[in-house]
């Protein structure tokens, strides 16, 4: 259950706001003792860093198995490429059948309680899959790694919605993507080292690699349990906000159309959801901008083994490092960028099409040096997420509607990784593989500018009622293009 909150009156958003500028106004003069910059990095310090670490795990977590089957997991349970493909899609069964669920719940479950929880969950998990002897085992486990994990992800982004305004998302989102970028080039790091426990104590490499990198994950929960503060006004916040800047922080969500106060499920928000064509159209770009995120850990093994630098498993997985730390850096940029150019549209394609010329690269060639510089590239659709995420939780206004449409995005996004697993199995050159990647990533360019001039023409329709007289139900808010 919830903690009771500071006392406050409800905040009804159906309340029409005339003026956002006017509003900020009246909050600063109402809250002259808070600075609203220094809270705002005092709110960056406490938060961002736990839940970063959160998805470094969550991630870490996910892609191990890639790591694993470099170090001996596909021999020693003798699975063919069919059945590893099978062993990468269960997950995102799992993790797409419970996804929803998960931030629905995540409003009626303390974010402190609910984080630690799942944490602590997939972390035992992971370790168990050092025991699989089976194909059947390992599917058991992967599918209930995908159901537990699935509160994470759009948990985090859900719940940086209640603190953070739509035109700061940009940054956070990426700081969080930064987190996905940088478990890539963590879990080739420690594969690197784990890959020299091979025999020790009687357990081969890829036993270490589930055992050791779930620990953390369990570690972390406990962390998250008691550091985590919840939604603004909770008593837990309270150990690092003050009263008044609880309230400041309430208040100025509810000028951006947020009330950090509702854990109310409501339904007529979620059909609304459901049908808003908007959030479905999100949904199909991240689908299509993540699936190289996803097929990544398929090809680039093989591109680095032609390489023929070394025969060592240790330098195949510490080869794959530099791909992601590549991506990690033009992530950093473009979520800084964004925000600061208050700009979603024209930073998601950018990004997109250098992600696109890697693909064309890795359709072209056969010379493996070049391969790997074009699989840097393809890293760039790491960049792309922060303007996409933020976009989307820019137009979503209601608590329960911006818990589907989070939840459906990122849904989308792991059902990229089902596709990953089932197209990736043309090597050594994926050209097949590489070519559907390739249209989705243009799909992707053509209807994010589709979705803006779709965006333009709906804030056309809502200046048209307000000037008409109508009283709107969501004040003066208006589509960010």
């Amino acid at each position: 259950m919830s903690e009771k909150h500071v006392d406050e009156p409800h905040i009804d958003l159906a309340e029409t706001i005339v003026s956002e500028k006017d509003s900020e106004i009246a909050l600063y003069a109402n809250y002259p003792n808070v600075d609203e910059k220094k809270l705002l990095r005092k709110m960056d310090f406490i938060i961002l860093p736990i839940l970063g670490f959160c998805q470094v795990f969550n991630f870490l977590d996910r892609i191990n198995i890639s790591n694993a089957k470099i170090a001996g997991l596909s021999t020693d349970l003798a699975l063919n490429n069919y059945q590893f493909g099978w062993v990468l899609s269960i997950f995102f069964f799992g993790y797409i059948l419970c996804e929803i669920p998960s931030n629905i719940i995540m409003k009626k479950v303390r974010p402190s309680r609910w984080i630690p929880t799942i944490m602590c969950t997939w972390g035992t998990i992971v370790m168990c899959m050092a025991a699989c002897t089976s194909y059947a085992g390992l599917l058991v486990c992967r599918f209930l790694l995908g159901c537990v994990e699935s509160g994470m992800l759009c948990g985090i982004l859900y719940y940086l919605s209640f603190w953070y305004k739509r035109s700061e998302m940009g940054k956070r989102s990426g700081a969080i993507v930064c987190a996905v970028t940088l478990a890539g080039a963590i879990g080739g790091l420690l594969a690197t080292g784990i890959q020299y426990m091979n025999g020790a104590l009687g357990h081969a490499a890829w036993q270490w690699i589930f055992i050791i990198e779930g620990i953390p994950s369990v570690c972390m929960g406990i962390i998250v349990f008691f550091f985590l503060p919840d939604f603004p006004g909770a008593k837990n916040s309270l150990k690092y906000f003050t009263e008044e800047e609880m309230n400041f922080l309430v208040e100025r969500m509810r000028i951006d159309h947020t009330d950090s106060k509702d854990q109310k499920i409501h339904w007529k928000q979620l059909i609304e959801g459901l049908t808003d064509y908007k959030i479905w159209l999100y949904t199909f770009i991240f689908f299509s901008q993540s699936l190289p995120i996803y097929s990544f850990s398929f090809f680039l093994p093989t591109i680095i083994a032609n390489m023929h630098i070394s025969t060592s498993v240790a330098v195949t997985q510490a080869l794959t490092v530099p791909v992601y730390f590549f991506g990690l850096f033009f992530v950093i940029v473009a979520a800084w960028s964004t925000d600061r150019y208050k700009d979603r549209l024209i930073h998601n394609i950018v990004a997109e099409v250098f992600c696109i010329i890697g693909f064309i690269i890795l359709l072209a060639s056969k010379t493996p040096g070049v391969l790997y510089f074009a699989t840097m590239l393809g890293t760039f659709c790491f960049a792309s997420a922060p303007s996409l995420m933020a976009w989307n939780n820019d137009n979503v206004v209601g608590t329960t509607k911006s818990a589907f449409a989070t939840g459906l995005m990122i849904m989308g996004g792991n059902l990229s990784g089902v596709a990953a697993g089932q197209i990736y199995k043309d090597a050594p050159y994926y050209f097949n593989s590489h070519m559907i990647n390739f249209c989705l990533q243009i799909v992707s360019v053509i209807l994010a500018v589709g979705l803006r001039f779709a965006l333009k023409r709906e804030n056309r329709k809502l200046d048209e009622r307000a000037a008409a007289g109508e009283t709107l139900p969501n004040g003066s808010f208006r589509y960010k293009l």
